[in-house]
């Protein structure tokens, strides 16, 4: 029988591979490289959120979908309806309490969904946020799950890469702003604009890495669409590329105890 052997010249140093030598090197290495490239998270190894797509109340997002490789995806709300990509869930114990780092490149900064009992539709939660490590006074109140299944399809490939957001709050006196937000961590963005009644036409500036509007667009209870409202927004890439992603707003962020501060008077 041929022996297999990995010879090394200590007076030379180079190393002889025999046949066999050879084909055990090439296992070694391919074993070596495919482990390092397994898209198995052990974060995220929890059945009970892996490709799941969940809502919850008090949210910004209608629905994120928790993909197996750790990727989160938040569609609707005050995101696209094609979807943002950019955050990441973690698992945190086996009954289904998960992390989300809404920036990976900060991961100091997150917020925790706590579950008492196992995770189900209609089960409630704690949720808590983070910054620096350091979680932030007062916690959020309770939360409770609208829906929870399986996700039986995706919108990761037509979702945006960027952290786009429209946000409408509404203040004291039925004042409502509307702020679009698109962060742009890697300067790929050259321009953003919006569309959509009553403000048509609506290019928004650079400060930063984050496309938006200072001061945010002002809305009376006369001027405010009448709801589930769309706004489109077009994102135009230094490759001159462009792309168009949509906004359904349904609801707003309840500030109304106080009063906008406008700057402009």
């Amino acid at each position: 029988m041929k022996k297999f052997n990995l010879k090394v010249d200590v007076k030379d140093p180079k190393i002889y591979l025999s046949a066999g030598g050879l084909l055990l090197f090439i296992l070694i290495l391919a074993s070596i490289l495919f482990f390092s490239i397994s898209p198995d998270n052990p974060k995220t190894q929890n059945v009970l959120l892996q490709n799941k797509l969940i809502s919850w109340t008090y949210d910004r997002a209608g629905q994120y979908e928790f993909h197996a490789n750790g990727i989160l995806v938040a569609i609707g709300g005050e995101y696209p309806l094609e979807g943002y990509r950019g955050m990441r869930w973690e698992s945190l114990t086996d009954n289904g309490s998960f992390k989300i780092l809404q920036d990976p490149q900060a991961p100091r900064d997150f917020f925790v969904a706590i579950f008492r009992q196992q995770i189900a539709q209609g089960q409630e939660f704690q949720v808590k946020q983070y910054v620096d490590g350091k979680a932030v006074e007062p916690e959020r109140k309770k939360q409770k799950i609208l829906y929870y299944k399986d996700m039986e399809s995706s919108r990761i490939a037509v979702a945006v890469g960027e952290e786009a957001k429209l946000v409408l709050t509404r203040y004291a006196g039925d004042i409502y702003t509307l702020e679009p937000i698109l962060i742009d961590r890697f300067k790929v963005v050259k321009g953003v604009e919006l569309n959509g009644a009553p403000f048509s036409g609506e290019k928004l500036a650079l400060n930063g890495d984050k496309w938006g509007n200072t001061p945010p667009l002002v809305l009376s209870k006369e001027t405010l669409p009448p709801y589930p409202f769309t706004v489109d927004m077009t994102i135009s890439y230094q490759n001159d590329q462009t792309r168009e992603i949509h906004f359904q707003i349904e609801q707003y962020r309840d500030r109304s105890s106080t009063f906008f501060d406008d700057p402009w008077f």
